[in-house]
This record gives structure tokens, sequence and C-alpha cells, in this order.
């Protein structure tokens, strides 16, 4: 196997991963982030260590409510606070991201996770449009870095670009003086280990990030990574705290190596869109269809979700997770599961 083994493309002057088959663009890219090694990324300024509840709903948009939400915490996304185009800050303070997503949290998260396009928007658009600058006039007690996707069919050389875009992106926000939360995509080994070696050597990161919702959302590969950031506390010598989108069948095992495990999680919201209310029996949860008037508001269900889902004890909401036969797998889940069971990874 080589770098090039997993890349399925037969016209590499059309393609836009980074790839040395394409020689104009791999080196622009490889320019463009300063070589693939982390070690070139200084330290950041050290910023408070925020307290952040177990649990934290996400809120997508203000739409269908009349009044704010008023919670201890709550997740808005990254890419919902820039114009896609031209990267300019949709807000200019905390009070008006308030108004337009209907919320009033005590602690506010900005998170990350998102589309690729919404990504890439952030990266091409928004950091040269100086947001990384206007976010601190939101006051986000946290921010978690974009979640740049390391796919398995593609070279080696796009996930090691992918990689040390995030490590770029968290350098450029926390020495703006947010609190930042590292998000550390890997699909090997060694990938952690890299991470594991950055930790040891920027002990100003107290936060990691993590998303379970996609690729890691396989089984066997979503245990994987759970052991995965489990060492790299072990390899960071210093308190980390973690913040897990999706996965919750590994919070238990996570908190035992983490200083604090925070859980986002936008199923309250999304059920309540979809006009769903979260019933608690015993030690038994379900979401079950209720039925609302035309055109009346969701604030009432809404703040009803929200509470019965902070109430819930670490385990899974529904039906349990199942696994999902080869033949059901997307392309890219497909390789997950192929590398989870050969472990074996490329040679880069």
């Amino acid at each position: 196997m080589d770098c090039t083994y997993l890349c399925p493309c037969n016209e590499p002057a059309r393609c836009d991963n980074v790839c040395s088959r394409n020689p104009v663009h791999f080196v622009a890219r490889v320019r463009e982030i300063c070589g693939f090694e982390f070690d070139n990324l200084p330290l950041a300024p050290t910023v408070p260590n925020p307290s952040i509840p177990a649990v934290v709903p996400e809120i997508l948009h203000g739409k269908s409510r009349i009044a704010p939400l008023v919670v201890n915490a709550a997740a808005v996304p990254l890419h919902r606070l820039f114009f896609a185009r031209t990267g300019k800050p949709r807000f200019l303070s905390r009070r008006n991201l308030e108004a337009a997503f209907r919320v009033r949290p005590f602690i506010l998260i900005v998170h990350g996770v998102a589309l690729d396009k919404h990504l890439e928007n952030y990266w091409s658009a928004a950091r040269s449009a100086g947001f990384v600058h206007a976010v601190r006039a939101l006051r986000p007690d946290l921010i978690t870095v974009p979640n740049f996707s390391l796919f398995s069919d593609v070279p080696r050389w796009d996930n090691l670009y992918n990689m040390k875009r995030i490590a770029i992106c968290w350098h450029e926000l926390q020495s703006a003086g947010s609190a930042v939360a590292l998000h550390v995509n890997g699909r090997t080994d060694r990938d952690y280990a890299r991470w594991g070696e950055f930790l040891h050597a920027h002990p100003e990161i107290e936060w990691l990030a993590f998303e379970f919702a996609t690729g890691a959302g396989i089984i066997e590969r979503g245990h994987w990574h759970a052991a995965q950031l489990k060492s790299l506390c072990e390899r960071a010598q210093h308190p980390l705290s973690i913040v897990v989108r999706g996965g919750r069948q590994h919070l238990a095992s996570l908190q035992k190596a983490f200083r604090a495990v925070t859980f986002l999680s936008a199923d309250p919201f999304m059920k309540t869109m979809k006009r769903q209310r979260l019933r608690i029996i015993g030690a038994k949860s379900r979401w079950t269809k209720t039925m609302t008037l035309l055109g009346q508001p969701l604030d009432d269900l809404l703040a009803e979700n929200v509470a019965a889902f902070e109430g819930l004890s670490v385990g899974p909401v529904g039906k349990p997770e199942r696994k999902v036969p080869l033949y059901q797998m997307s392309r890219s889940s497909h390789w997950a599961a192929v590398e989870t069971a050969s472990a074996v990874a490329p040679v880069c």
C-alpha cells in the first residue's frame, strides 16, 4: 500500500484532492498550510478554562418560536454566524445572536461540526474576512473548531492536509483570545499518535472535540475512536476535557479518562421541529408524536424536551444502535469498516 492506494480518481488533473498526481494543486495546498507537520505551530496563549454542563442542546435557528429559550447552556453552529460568500459576521453582539436564534443561554458554545461546503466557506472566506477576531464580540464560552473531513477513499495527503487545517484553525481562534476545543479527527493509529504529540507540546489545550454521528457511527469504528480518544489523555500528560457530538454509548467510558465530558445534541431541537415529545417512563425513554395547531409556536414543547433530555442518564434514546450490514453502508463507511477489520493503514 502507498499514499494513493485508496484513490479511485482517473483524472488527477481535474481532481481537487491533495495528491501528487496533480503537482500544481499539490504544491499550492502544501504551501497553504506550511507543510503537513504540526511542530511549526507555536504555543498559543492560555485562556481561562470554561465550566461546561454535561449535556448541552444545539439550537439551529429561531423559527417556529416567539420567545427566547432560557437555558443554562446552548450550542449554535459556527457556519451560521457568518455569510457564506463574504465570510463577514452576521451578528455583531451576543444580544443580536440571541435574538436571531431565540435563545438566552448562560453558557454559549459555538460548534464547528457541519457539512464540508460550510467548513470550506469558513476556511476560504471567514478567516480572511476577520471572523476569527469578530467572533469574540459574541462572547462564546467555548468554540469547537471545524471538523474537516478525513475521507477513506482519497490520497493519504488529503487527510494530512485536513488535520493540519484543524490545527491551524485551533491556533488562530485561541490566539485571538477564545477558549477553543481542538477537534481531533483521525483515521489511523498514527493520526492519534500525532495528535498526542501535539497535545503534549501544547499544554494550553484543555478541551478536545469529537463527532461520532457520521463515520464513527459504525459500532466497531466508534469503539476504536473512543479507545484512541482515551489514549490521548495519557499522551498529553495534562488534564483534558472533551465535547462529544453523538455516540452517547461511549460517554460512560470517556468519563473515566477525561476531566469533564460534555454531550452536544440537536435531538431536542430537531424532534421539536418534527412535533415530537420526549417521554420518560421509568428507565425507558422514547420520542412520541404530538399534535399542534396550524401555526402554533413550539416554545413550550422545546422547553419541555430540553429539560427532559438534560435529565436523562447516559444511554441511548429510543431504539438501540444496531450493526449496519456492509451492503447498506455508504462507500466511505464501507472503507472505514474494511480498515477496522484489517487494521492496515497507509504508509504515510
